[in-house]
């Protein structure tokens, strides 16, 4: 499992959520869902983790993060820090 599949899947439980609910709030494929989960998908386009971000209420810079998009210290550079 890859680092993001484990965040995204970790985040979807925590709001007692099943891939077909998830789907629901994303309108994102529970198939799509499950192979980012279990890292078969490791590239998600930006859009994707944006639905996903939405549909888990989580900031979508996290995921971004996460997903390798933006590095670790984007959100210091942002703040000025």
């Amino acid at each position: 499992m890859s680092e993001l599949g484990r965040y995204l899947k970790e985040a979807r439980v925590k709001l007692g959520l099943s891939l077909r609910e998830a789907q629901e709030r994303s309108n994102v494929s529970n198939a799509y869902i499950s192979l980012i989960e279990s890292g078969r998908r490791i590239d998600p386009h930006p859009n994707i983790l944006k639905k996903l971000a939405d549909a888990y209420k989580l900031e979508l810079q996290d995921v971004m993060r996460v997903a390798g998009y933006l590095d670790f210290d984007a959100r210091e550079k942002e703040a000025g820090g």
